[in-house]
């Protein structure tokens, strides 16, 4: 036969003690609950501030990097390209050549950090409760 086991008897001081403790970590509780709802709006708000300027900022960045890529290539490689039959000296061989290699990342880097941001800054920009609903699932 199994043997059943009583729990032991838990002194008057131990369960005024539990009692205490469970009293204040409601009361903790209760506060914390109170200051979460109370600043939630803030916090949004500043959720939403924080992602126009982060995302607007990473899309205006990729659009400024394809500018100066542009501005390379008309004023420095057009010049030295438009001119046939002209003999190009080296210093103009390596400004093309570095130049190009260096607009050929600097147009890749754009072109990503444009798309990995457009997508959030329309919708933090058009449909703030989205992006919100959104960051609260990725914190979760």
């Amino acid at each position: 036969m199994a043997e059943t086991t009583e729990a032991p008897a838990v002194s008057p001081e131990v369960q005024e003690q539990i009692a205490r403790f469970l009293t204040k970590a409601n009361d903790a509780v209760e506060k914390g609950s109170e200051f979460v709802v109370e600043q939630a709006p803030l916090v949004i708000q500043e959720m939403i501030t924080f992602g126009r300027a982060c995302h607007t900022g990473a899309v205006l960045a990729g659009l400024l990097g394809l500018l100066a890529v542009y501005l390379f290539v008309k004023k420095k490689a057009e010049p030295i390209m438009s001119v046939k039959g002209r003999a190009t000296t080296d210093l103009e061989d390596f400004t093309l050549i570095a130049g190009s290699i260096a607009s050929l990342v600097l147009s890749v880097v754009s072109i990503a950090t444009i798309c990995c941001n457009v997508e959030q800054t329309i919708k933090v920009w058009f449909a703030p409760r989205l992006y919100i609903l959104e960051k609260l699932g990725d914190l979760l």
